[in-house]
Parts: C-alpha cells; structure tokens; sequence
C-alpha cells in the first residue's frame, strides 16, 4: 500500500511537470488540469497512462533537473534510453582511443543488452524518478 502511495506520487510529480504533460499529447482538459497545481485532486487520470507515456514523461522531466546529473547517471540515462527505444546494440565498438565519450556511452548502451524494450523503459522511469528525488525539478 505504502509502495503504491510512493509510486502515484511519483508519477503525479511526473505528469503534471508542465512541459511532460504536453509531451504526452493528452487532452485539453489534462493540460488544463496540470496548470490547476493541484495533482492529488486528478489521480485518477494516472491509470490512464501507458508505461511509453510515462517514459516520455520522464525523458522530458530529467531535463528540467535542478542540478546536473553526474557523468554515471547520464550514462545510465542514456543507456536506458537507448535500450527503451532501439534495443540491443548491434553498432560496432569506437575504435578511436581519443573519442573516450562515445566508448563510455557505447559500453552502456551495450551492458544494457538483452533486456526487453519495456524493461528497459521501466528499468529509466524508476531511475529517473530516483534522480528526481535526489535533486528536484525546477
């Protein structure tokens, strides 16, 4: 009970973001609804969200952190990413040994294998949500 309570937050915190509503194409009434700042009052159109809807949410609500992740969680971020809207990586590895960022992202992407597409877009949800509780959104 306690973990659904913890998660409907969340999720509240989520849809009701400003620009992640509108990312999300729901109706008029649910925009006007976010502007109301009252999201506890509209919890019931929490269910209607779909788990590609609430990972779009997120994906628009880390960009409005009050602080900048560090380069792990941007990795992390981007590897769930990746994995959430592509899958398995089939790209060769950078050979490059000056283009250390592309490797790092490449090694994430690719430790992400073999998890499922909605795995991976719950596996980004929860460790967005993590984020977000950590520093905030503005």
């Amino acid at each position: 009970m306690i973990a659904a309570a913890v998660q409907r937050k969340r999720l509240e915190r989520l849809q009701f973001s400003g620009v992640a509503v509108a990312s999300l194409g729901l109706t008029s009434a649910t925009s006007a609804m976010a502007a109301d700042a009252h999201p506890v009052r509209h919890a019931p159109i929490l269910e209607t969200l779909t788990l590609e809807q609430r990972f779009l949410a997120c994906v628009e609500t880390v960009t409005q952190l009050n602080s900048t992740p560090t380069s792990e969680e941007q990795l992390e971020l981007y590897a769930l990413f990746k994995q959430s809207t592509v899958g398995d990586n089939t790209t060769p590895r950078p050979t490059s040994l000056f283009d250390l960022a592309r490797r790092a992202r490449w090694d994430a992407w690719t430790r992400q294998s073999g998890k499922t597409q909605n795995q991976a877009m719950q596996d980004y949800i929860s460790f967005a949500e993590g984020l977000i509780d950590t520093y905030g959104i503005h």
